[in-house]
C-alpha cells in the first residue's frame, strides 16, 4: 500500500448552498485561494482514497414525483453504473408537470431518503421563487 495523500478542499456555504470552490495539494495553496478569491471559504482536509477498501458509495437513479405540500412518491429506477442513460435522465433535472401540478423528474442519489431530500430542496426553491403554478 502506497503513501497516503492528503487533499485540501475549499468549501463555502451551508446546507443546499454548500459547495466546493477548489481542491489543492497543500494547505498553504488552499489558504492562499481563500485570501485571494473566496474570503468566505473554509478548508476541509481529507485523506485521498481513505475508504477505498470499502468500495464507492453507489448512486442509484430514482424517479421522483412530489406535490407542492411535500407529499412524494419515489421509485427506484436502476443502479447507476456510469451508463449514458442514467446520466442523461438525471441531467434532465426536475420540472413541474403542467397536467398534474407536481414536481417530476429523475435524480441520482444514494437512497430513497437522499432522493427525497434533493427533490424537496428543489420544491422549496420553486415555492420561494414563486415559480410553482397555482396556490396551495
Amino acid at each position: 500500500m502506497g503513501e497516503q495523500k492528503t487533499i485540501y478542499i475549499v468549501t463555502s456555504g451551508d446546507y443546499s448552498d454548500y459547495g466546493i470552490a477548489a481542491v489543492f495539494s497543500t494547505e498553504v495553496l488552499a489558504m492562499g485561494y481563500i485570501e485571494d478569491r473566496c474570503t468566505d471559504g473554509r478548508v476541509e482536509e481529507y485523506t485521498l482514497d481513505e475508504e477505498a477498501g470499502l468500495g464507492p458509495r453507489q448512486l442509484h437513479l430514482y424517479r421522483v414525483e412530489m406535490k407542492r405540500d411535500g407529499d412524494s412518491e419515489i421509485r427506484h429506477a436502476r443502479v447507476f453504473d456510469d451508463s449514458y442513460y442514467a446520466r442523461e435522465k438525471a441531467a434532465g433535472g426536475m420540472e413541474i408537470n403542467p397536467w398534474g401540478g407536481q414536481l417530476m423528474g429523475y435524480v441520482l442519489a444514494t437512497s430513497k431518503e437522499h432522493a427525497a431530500k434533493i427533490a424537496n430542496e428543489k420544491r422549496v426553491q420553486l415555492i420561494a421563487l414563486n415559480e410553482w403554478p397555482g396556490k396551495e
